[in-house]
């Protein structure tokens, strides 16, 4: 996949089981998923577990993303909603 891929493409490949599409879209949001995570948290090693856990987890989501957004929206909504499950996890 060249790097004119739309993210869109992307995201519904990674979502058939294509690793290397699956690869490109990490690559191209990474590092703008970790600075949102630490503002989420505020300390840096919960966004490094944060992300980390997110990224685990990506494989299995990509099945639900439905193009109706923005790849970034979508993940970004994902990274809320993960860190709002762990902070219910910690609270009980």
């Amino acid at each position: 996949m060249r790097m004119t891929t739309p993210d869109e493409d992307l995201a519904l490949a990674a979502a058939s089981g294509d690793g290397a599409a699956f690869a490109l879209l990490l690559d191209r949001h990474y590092d703008r998923l970790f600075a949102f995570c630490f503002r989420l948290t505020g300390v840096r090693a919960e966004a490094e577990d944060l992300t980390q856990d997110i990224c685990a987890a990506l494989p299995a989501k990509l099945a639900s993303y439905q193009r109706r957004a923005k790849v970034t929206t979508w993940l970004y909504r994902v990274a809320v909603n993960a860190a709002h499950d762990r902070r219910r996890r910690r609270a009980t």
